[in-house]
């Protein structure tokens, strides 16, 4: 019997195991072991199972969430959206809340742009109650179209108090016309240079009465803005309409011409906007696309260079054509230069003549009795050639970037069949930009008591004996924004630097001891620098010693300044340099009539 028993417990387990599965020995106690889980996870899932459909479960009480009727609404108008939420059943909701989102294009009225949603605190709901919240809501989106407004109502009840129910509805909201209608008319086609009507019209067509209601005109680039009935308030595309009250409205005209290349087309955007509770709100937005209608007379310009340096000399040929079939009668032609750098005094046109009001040279019959009749297929040029002034014409800091801008015209009061136009008109244009000038100058000190440097050493300057002086770098710009802009000068013989430096600027000259050279960089210097204001200024030590064989002479302390820039609105560089500094210090006035030579 005792032969029978088991060695240990291990044992008996293992051979338990294996009577399960006799066919093998540790692959059945794996196989066991996986059956042994799968109870296990089944025991797990009836427990889950159980629990989700046996246990007691929080039922949400019944509610109501709904939005008053709403019937379309005007874009840009403000108009009335209520919620309702009611208490279907007996209990008390507790701790409601209201939220209502609101899609892009849809504000509250009097809040900032940047709130997408409203949440307001209810309270508690009593058994069979409704409460109703009001809002001020705003569309400003395009008109027909439809926008999805979402509310959500949020409580809980004194059941089941740890749990929180929700109820969300939504309502589509039509928006119809625009509230404010604003409308354009104006020519389909114009020639280029013609000036044309644009006629603005706008009308309240809603209930509510607009105050402030504001109108702005964003004109394409290429439009010229001359006139309008009625001024505008700012600049030439901004104005005031007042109180617009229903059913009311106006118009005005806008006129000016459009210069560009043929068959292109341009964009005029119209925007009005109305203030409600202290906040601005576009309320309608118009477009009209003008397009340039090829004429049969055209014209060219072209200019010797498209940047010319001040007293520089320009030279405008301006070549016009007739592409038409038929003759065009009392032909003109007309110059136009526009630009404060133009110098007319030095103009020649030829037979031109010149409105110097206006600055328009021009071509009529009496200058070109060609011009009388000018037949199919003839081409005619004339020529101006003039300077640009010496000097800019620079009041203030913002006196810079100037152009010399030519508008040449061609027209005749002969219209070819099949056209709109009261007249023939042909326009193009010529830009030419005008460089700024970087100036720069290297003085030299021994007497320079507002630098607040001491100069020590002897002057006259004697030999072998060393003699401190400073040197101011100083950079000016007229007209244009400069940048990178790089002096760089080399001590010379017997010159070392001292080390000290200053400026009125963000940066100071650098001594590079392995070449001798000084260098001293601006990253940016801005338009007038030195004009209207103090001008860039660096200043810095150097010391030198005059050797036996200088003695009755001025000794070379710095090289030739060089300078170098860019013209910001060019984009060309400009180099310009000052002459070598010597021991004479022809810009120190406070030595007085001495003699400035190196002394034995």
């Amino acid at each position: 019997m005792d032969n029978q028993r088991p060695s240990s417990l291990w044992e008996t387990d293992t051979k338990r195991v294996n009577r399960f599965n006799p066919e093998s020995g540790d692959g059945g106690s794996r196989k066991g072991l996986k059956v042994m889980i799968g109870i296990l996870v089944l025991i797990i899932a009836a427990g889950a199972a159980y629990f989700y459909f046996f246990s007691p479960r929080a039922d949400a009480p019944r509610v109501g969430l709904e939005f008053g009727a709403l019937e379309q609404v005007f874009a840009g108008a403000p108009f009335p959206l209520s919620v309702s939420a009611s208490n279907l059943s007996e209990e008390i909701l507790q701790g409601a809340k209201l939220s209502v989102f609101l899609p892009d294009g849809v504000f509250l009225v009097g809040e900032s742009p940047q709130q997408r949603f409203i949440e307001k605190f209810i309270g508690d709901i009593g058994p069979g109650s409704i409460t109703q919240q009001s809002f001020n809501i705003i569309a400003t989106s395009e008109a027909q179209s439809v926008k999805r407004i979402e509310a959500r109502l949020t409580y809980s009840n004194a059941k089941n108090p740890k749990y929180q129910f929700e109820k969300r509805e939504g309502l589509d909201v039509s928006v119809g016309q625009a509230a404010v209608q604003l409308t354009f008319e104006t020519p389909p086609t114009v020639f280029s240079g013609e000036t044309f009507e644009t006629v603005v019209k706008y009308r309240n067509n809603s209930l509510q009465n607009f105050k402030n209601l504001r109108l702005k005109i964003n004109y394409p680039p290429a439009f010229q803005f001359d006139r309008a009935s009625a001024p505008p308030k700012t600049g030439n595309n901004e104005w005031e309409l007042g109180n617009v009250s229903p059913a009311g409205g106006g118009s005005f005209s806008v006129f000016g011409k459009i210069i560009g290349p043929e068959k292109s087309f341009f964009n005029f955007e119209g925007v009005t906007t109305g203030e409600f509770s202290g906040q601005t709100y576009p309320l309608s937005k118009q477009t009209a696309s003008i397009s340039i209608y090829p004429s049969p007379l055209v014209i060219q310009a072209a200019v010797s260079s498209d940047v010319v340096r001040p007293g520089e000399k320009l030279r405008y040929t301006v070549t016009f054509r007739n592409n038409a079939s038929i003759p065009f009668k009392d032909v003109v032609v007309r110059v136009k230069f526009v630009g404060k750098m133009f110098d007319l005094t030095t103009s020649d046109a030829g037979e031109g003549v010149l409105d110097s009001v206006n600055n328009v040279f021009s071509w009529g019959v009496a200058q070109m009795p060609e011009l009388l009749t000018f037949e199919p297929g003839e081409e005619r040029t004339v020529r101006i050639t003039l300077e640009a002034k010496k000097e800019f014409p620079i009041r203030t800091t913002a006196d810079k970037n100037y152009t010399l801008d030519v508008e040449a015209q061609i027209e005749s009061p002969t219209v070819p069949e099949g056209t709109a136009a009261q007249r023939t008109i042909s326009t193009t244009r010529a830009q030419t930009k005008v460089a700024g000038v970087l100036e720069a100058q290297a003085k030299a000190f021994w007497k320079d008591a507002p630098s607040k440097i001491l100069n020590t050493g002897p002057y006259p300057p004697k030999v072998n004996t060393p003699t401190r002086y400073t040197v101011h770098w100083i950079a000016k710009s007229f007209a244009v924004d400069f940048k990178n802009v790089r002096f760089s000068s080399f001590l010379q013989s017997g010159t070392r630097f001292t080390g000290t430096v200053k400026s009125n600027v963000d940066t100071v000259p650098i001594f590079n001891a392995g070449t001798g050279e000084v260098t001293w960089e601006i990253k940016n210097l801005p338009a007038n620098k030195g004009v209207i204001n103090a001008p860039a200024e660096a200043i810095f030590q150097v010391e030198n010693t005059p050797a036996v064989t200088q003695v009755g002479q001025y000794v070379t302390i710095l090289g030739d300044t060089k300078v170098r820039g860019e013209d910001s609105y060019t984009g060309q560089t400009v180099e310009v340099s000052d002459q070598p500094l010597t021991t004479q210090l022809k810009d120190d006035t406070e030595l007085g009539d001495i003699k400035r030579y190196v002394q034995p």
